[in-house]
C-alpha cells in the first residue's frame, strides 16, 4: 500500500520453477465499478477484469498477470524477484501479488485461493482433501494467508481453524506506508513471521501455521 501509488512488490520463487498462474490483487474505497483501476506491473499494463465484488463502498479485484510473471520467472536464478508496480487510481488501497508455480525438487502441495470478501456476520468455507491428511509426516506443512484491504486503527476480524480460535485481530494497515486512505491494506507475505496464537492487533501478521489444528486423518481444513 502506498500514497505516492507506486512501488516495489516481490515473490519468493526457488530456482527450477515454472510458473503456473499469477494473479495482481487490488483493494478500492469509493469505487464500486472499478472505473479508472488499474496501473503497471513490470512496465506492462494491468486489467483488473475481474470484480470480486462489492460492500457498501469497497470492492477487490483481480487482474490474471501471469503473461507478464512468467516470462520474467521461469528459467531464472531464483530467490527474490522484484517488480516495479504502479496503481492508476487514488482509491486504491494496495496490491497483492499472488504466485503459483510448480518445481521437480519439492513434495505434492494444494493451494487453494479464495477470493472475495468475507461477510460482515461471520461464515465459513473449507478446504478439501482426497486423501486424509497427516501432519506428523516428514516436510508436512500447512498454512494460511489473509489478505485484508481498507483496514486500520482497530478494524479487526475473528478467525478459527478447524474449530479453535486463531485470533481475533486480523487487520490493520501493516503493508502501507501510511494511516491514511490509499494505504490501508494488510497482507500475509513471506517475510512476515507466523502469528502467534490469539496475536495482539499490532502482532498479527495474517500469517498463520494450521500444523496444529490439523487431526491425523483429517480430510478438510475449516475456517
Amino acid at each position: 500500500g502506498s500514497t505516492s501509488e507506486s512501488g516495489v512488490i516481490s515473490a519468493n520463487v526457488p530456482a527450477g520453477s515454472t510458473v503456473i498462474a499469477a494473479y495482481l490483487y487490488t483493494s478500492t474505497f469509493f469505487n464500486d465499478s472499478l472505473a479508472g483501476v488499474g496501473g503497471t506491473l513490470a512496465g506492462n499494463a494491468v486489467n483488473y477484469a475481474t470484480s470480486l465484488g462489492s460492500t457498501n463502498f469497497l470492492t477487490a479485484a483481480r487482474a490474471d498477470v501471469t503473461s507478464i510473471i512468467k516470462p520474467l520467472v521461469d528459467g531464472g536464478v531464483g530467490g527474490v524477484y522484484n517488480f516495479n508496480i504502479t496503481e492508476a487510481s487514488s482509491s486504491q488501497d494496495g496490491s497483492a501479488l499472488v504466485l503459483v508455480y510448480s518445481n521437480p525438487a519439492l513434495g505434492i502441495s494444494t493451494v487453494g485461493i479464495l477470493d472475495g470478501f468475507s461477510a460482515q456476520d461471520g461464515d465459513d468455507t473449507s478446504i478439501n482433501f482426497a486423501s486424509p491428511l497427516d501432519p506428523t509426516a516428514p516436510g508436512f506443512k500447512a498454512e494460511m494467508r489473509l489478505g485484508i484491504g481498507f483496514s486500520c486503527c482497530g478494524q479487526r476480524s475473528s478467525v478459527s481453524v478447524n474449530g479453535t480460535l486463531i485470533t481475533e485481530d486480523a487487520g490493520n494497515n501493516d503493508d502501507g506506508d501510511a494511516v491514511a486512505n490509499g494505504s490501508l491494506i494488510t497482507v500475509g507475505g513471506d517475510d512476515d513471521p507466523f502469528s502467534t496464537l490469539l496475536p495482539a492487533y499490532g502482532d498479527d501478521h495474517e500469517r498463520y501455521n494450521l500444523v496444529p489444528y490439523i487431526t491425523n486423518g483429517d480430510t478438510s481444513i475449516k475456517v
